[in-house]
């Protein structure tokens, strides 16, 4: 072997080295960027997912000593379809149990005559109340338990923040539970709401 082809040896030998620590070095800043965002949403979404859960067992916790205070025992809750929803869309089953919490609220409001639609838009148009408008009637009423909104709200608060972590992968587990929790505080709310309504007819004046 003469002396240029040794040398032409050489520097195919080194160049897929070189090209490497090329490449290394151009990309280094991308590469560093990308991995302090990655470390961040990973922070990020540990804390949501820890508030979460804390946010549900604390739910499940005042809905279960709420309902023995009370005397109130919670039903059995129906939840296999939401439960099979979740293994396929998680933040789908969690806005599904939200929404049935959000209708029992109308359906006691036309137990008592409030109704659930009035007239909106620019042209009058029949639209559906709006949930908080229902809730304060019912409230004016004397009909919501406070102590329950209360649990109710912080159920929204972690409901706005599953439904909007579109980046989040959710812990089975940690929906079933919000699912339970949901159909716990709907049945301590139905029945509580039940009590009133009923203890407010026995008081009203007879004709």
């Amino acid at each position: 072997m003469d002396i240029y082809t040794l040398i032409s040896k050489i520097f195919e030998s080194l160049s897929w080295p070189v090209a490497t620590i090329i490449l290394a070095l151009v990309l280094r800043g991308p590469i560093a960027k990308l991995l302090t965002t990655y470390r961040a949403l990973r922070f990020k979404y540990k804390d949501f997912e820890i508030n979460l859960e804390r946010s549900i067992e604390n739910v499940s916790k005042q809905t279960n000593e709420i309902a023995s205070v009370e005397k109130i025992v919670l039903e059995a809750p129906k939840y296999s379809r939401q439960m099979e929803l979740a293994k396929l869309s998680p933040r789908g089953a969690i806005l599904e149990s939200w929404l049935e919490l959000e209708e029992l609220i109308y359906d006691i409001g036309v137990e008592v005559k409030i109704a659930p639609t009035r007239p909106g838009g620019i042209y009058g148009k029949i639209v559906k109340k709006p949930l908080h408008e229902v809730i304060d009637e019912l409230q004016n009423m004397n009909i919501l338990d406070s102590r329950l909104l209360a649990l109710m709200k912080e159920l929204q608060t972690s409901r706005n923040q599953a439904v909007h972590a579109t980046d989040f992968d959710f812990n089975i587990l940690t929906v079933e539970r919000f699912i339970k929790s949901t159909q716990d505080l709907m049945s301590l709310i139905k029945q509580s709401a039940n009590q009133r309504i009923q203890r407010t007819r026995q008081e009203a004046p007879r004709p």
